[in-house]
């Protein structure tokens, strides 16, 4: 055994020797005997009732271990403890009196953090010493930041690779081994990088990407591509590619780097939404919907609105013109259809009183006598006690049902997702 270690044991056996109670003293030699077995390392602290030091096998704080002894542990050490650890260590020490066994992490003025157990050791009941078991974690902390930032790292180039250009020759320097995943072809083929951008290219894109290619090794670097490339499935792909160059201490170019993303099911949605978006604004014009917004009274509790303002186009629906429902807030439940008329006042009350949105399907009366059927469909917004201020939505000519149903539940989810007004979910022109 080396000096240190048989001085620090002979000071915690005459440290013994002064605690009167023999179960005191085996439960503190257990503690201090599984701990040095278990963990070799650790800095091992007993402290009476008080908190004053009673024993340290080796010193955190860099002090020596006779100015330590006798001092109590919430002390700062010369300014070694944050102020706000201090607290802390109060804090848990209090818990120990009270015979809990406690766990804490502190950090200290150098910068190493320490993680500790506080053990309670009772005599008839009351807590007369609390032993401290402590950890150096600070590179442990360190490991595990680093593994942190190496997930989100990994997690952040999944849906990318990575090459470097050397230039001006334009040879491919480097591959990143997730080229595999997005492309099919082994890394090897991807080197060939003229090869991979010109002849894997969909014909549509071939003269547009040569171009930028050659500014980009000839120095001029476009900051973004985008075009679709054949992976060796045979399948075509949408890839987004943004440039930026790599320069040596001169402020010479010496390699471009590139990053590669594929983002084909998102270009399909965009697609998509635009293709719903035109649709819509096609069948706005037409006039076979109209956006509508129900002002209530900030004052009063009532499920008629002060006033309904609609789209011109509600004419092309109801036969009434829009200044109609404006001058008679109740003209939408007029004319609803007799046999529809008690349960969709039932549904919207309903709704109106317990839901966020409003949802009905009726039939009703047209202005020339023929009878339709109309979908209404609106976001209530409410205050911060619950009552309704407005409603915006859309009503539909739902006579031909089948033909509108994916437009209005497209634009029902885009309007319920954000919080803005109907007009506001598509671009109308």
């Amino acid at each position: 055994m080396t000096n240190d270690r048989c001085g620090g044991e002979d000071k915690l056996l005459r440290l013994l020797e002064k605690i009167p109670d023999e179960k005191n003293r085996k439960d503190i030699l257990n503690i201090i005997h599984n701990a040095i077995i278990e963990h070799p390392q650790a800095y091992i602290i007993i402290l009476d009732k008080n908190g004053n030091f009673l024993f340290e096998n080796k010193s955190i704080h860099g002090m020596p271990i006779e100015r330590v002894i006798g001092k109590p542990c919430f002390s700062d050490f010369e300014g070694k403890v944050h102020p706000r650890d201090m607290k802390m260590i109060i804090k848990v020490f209090q818990e120990a009196l009270n015979g809990k066994v406690v766990e804490a992490e502190v950090g200290i003025a150098d910068g190493r953090i320490f993680s500790g157990t506080f053990m309670p050791i009772k005599r008839n009941a009351k807590v007369e010493y609390v032993i401290m078991i402590v950890y150096d974690i600070t590179y442990q902390r360190e490991i595990e930041e680093l593994r942190k930032a190496k997930k989100i790292y990994e997690e952040g180039v999944k849906d990318v690779f990575l090459m470097r250009i050397l230039f001006p020759s334009g040879i491919c320097d480097y591959v990143s081994p997730s080229f595999k995943n997005f492309t099919g072809y082994e890394i090897k083929e991807g080197i060939n990088v003229i090869s991979l951008f010109l002849s894997h290219l969909h014909p549509d894109f071939r003269e547009e990407v040569r171009k930028k290619w050659e500014r980009l090794v000839s120095g001029d670097i476009p900051p973004k591509m985008m075009y679709k490339a054949r992976t060796k499935t045979g399948e075509y792909r949408w890839f987004y590619q943004t440039n930026s160059g790599v320069y040596d201490k001169d402020g010479d170019l010496i390699a471009v780097d590139i990053v590669v993303r594929d983002f084909t099911e998102q270009k399909a949605l965009e697609d998509e939404l635009r293709d719903f978006g035109e649709k819509f604004n096609l069948i706005l014009k037409e006039g076979k919907i109209a956006l509508f917004t129900a002002i209530y009274s900030k004052a009063e509790e009532n499920v008629i609105a002060e006033k309904i303002i609609f789209t011109d186009s509600i004419k092309n629906i109801t036969g009434y013109d829009a200044k109609d429902f404006l001058d008679d807030p109740e003209l939408l439940i007029k004319i609803a259809y007799a046999g529809d008329f008690n349960r969709v006042i039932e549904q919207f009350f309903h709704q109106f009183k317990e839901e966020n949105e409003v949802d009905i399907v009726s039939r009703f009366i047209r202005k020339d006598g023929f009878i339709g059927k109309i979908k209404i469909w609106g976001k209530i917004f409410r205050n911060e006690n619950g009552k309704p201020l407005r409603i915006e939505g859309i009503a539909m000519d739902a006579t031909d049902k089948d033909v509108y149903d994916d437009l209005l539940d497209y634009f029902a989810k885009k309007l319920a997702e954000r919080k803005i007004k109907a007009s506001e979910a598509f671009y109308i022109h």
